[in-house]
């Protein structure tokens, strides 16, 4: 497990990055990544703000094991309209094309 000087390196460094899906990315993401865990969240929420500092460093910790989990943490932003299309295909299981 990383120390936390470690895991502030590690986060300077671009690493346990958090993916933002939008329409134009989402077919790209799941077809390149084997697991993606997908958080919904609104920017009002400061529940919301918490669990994505806590995400980020379970993206540190995900991509620090060896073997490397090929793992993608990634979010939607509920509250952007052009979001609302994307937010339905993700419910509704994926629905990959």
């Amino acid at each position: 497990m990383l120390d936390n000087i470690a895991w502030h390196a590690h986060l300077l460094s671009g690493a346990g990055t958090l993916l933002t899906l939008a329409a134009s990315n989402f077919t790209r993401v799941f077809h390149s990544t084997p697991l993606v865990l997908v958080v919904f969240s609104v920017r009002w929420c400061a529940s919301c703000a918490s669990l994505m500092l806590q995400l980020q460093r379970a993206s540190v910790l995900l991509s620090s094991l060896e073997p490397e989990i090929s793992t993608l943490i990634a979010t939607i932003d509920m509250d952007d309209p052009q979001n609302v299309p994307l937010i339905m295909k993700v419910r509704a299981g994926g629905g990959l094309v």
